[in-house]
């Protein structure tokens, strides 16, 4: 039986940063095979998922450099992704969180456009916000049904 190299360090060891790196990208640095056992991932698994996603974590200086422009990414977006919204006319908390005076533009599933939010069929829609300074977001917005039937 061939000799096994050196054990990597558990997830619990992997560098702070690196940790905090992959759960803003939505990489899990643990699994769970069964609801009793948690199976930390190595630091090579984690620096692997991410530069599958473009980041580059060959260095501790690198590292720095893709938490600090991830954070600073998430900080200054308009919206996130995707946006849910209940065909009740709720407003969902990302749109509430648009600095005031921000154009609203949406593209529904059923190919009208709007300039609000509010009361939209369900489905998923196309959602695009321009701020007064001219910055502009696009995102999904599903707009799930009040309740079923």
């Amino acid at each position: 039986m061939p000799a096994a190299g050196p054990a990597e360090p558990p997830a619990e060891d992997l560098p702070e940063d690196l940790t905090r790196l992959a759960a803003l990208h939505g990489v899990a640095t643990a699994y769970r095979p069964s609801p009793d056992r948690t199976v930390p991932a190595s630091v090579t698994a984690v620096t692997l998922a991410l530069a599958a996603l473009g980041v580059d974590t060959s260095t501790p200086e690198a590292v720095r450099a893709a938490l600090a422009a991830r954070e600073t990414g998430l900080r200054d977006r308009l919206l996130p992704p995707t946006v849910v919204g209940w065909s009740d006319g709720g407003t969902p908390a990302a749109l509430a969180a648009l600095p005031e005076g921000t154009r609203l533009r949406v593209d529904t599933e059923q190919g009208e456009t709007r300039d609000d939010a509010g009361r939209l069929p369900p489905g998923v829609h196309r959602l695009t916000a321009t701020t007064p300074d001219g910055r502009t977001a696009r995102a999904h917005l599903i707009v799930a049904p009040a309740r079923l039937p």
